[in-house]
């Protein structure tokens, strides 16, 4: 409505004189220029971040040469090898393979889970019932 548009004028402080087209087109105008402005805005902050990237990369190449001089030359650094197996381990049956990963998840066996099980509810486990 005609009405509202001007309302959209009055608060954006645009002169109100005008048919229905011409009350759109000044508020698309000024939304355009006001985008421009905007994009102009964001270009110039997007020109800081790129120097400041710059300035940082150059600062990072500066510390790595500086890292680099501090390092000693390439023929002291000694270089370790994996040390081989001369025995292989023998290999282990099912049993102790449970065994050791028991142990090593604190696993318990059943004959273990059987007495925690009697002890918790008041059992012999001597006289239980298998």
């Amino acid at each position: 409505k005609v009405s509202e548009l001007k309302d959209i004028l009055k608060a954006l402080d645009l002169p109100t004189s005008g048919i229905k087209t011409t009350l759109i087109e000044r508020i698309q105008l000024h939304f355009a220029e006001e985008d421009k402005q905007e994009e102009a805005a964001v270009g110039e902050v997007a020109e800081t971040e790129q120097v400041e990237e710059e300035e940082e990369k150059v600062a990072d190449a500066e510390e790595s040469e500086l890292l680099k001089e501090n390092q000693p030359a390439p023929e002291f650094i000694e270089i370790k090898k994996p040390e081989e197996k001369t025995e292989a381990e023998p290999e282990k049956t099912d049993e102790e393979k449970k065994k050791a990963r028991a142990e090593k998840f604190g696993l318990q066996s059943d004959d273990e889970k059987k007495e925690v099980r009697a002890a918790k509810f008041g059992i012999d486990s001597d006289s239980s019932i298998e």
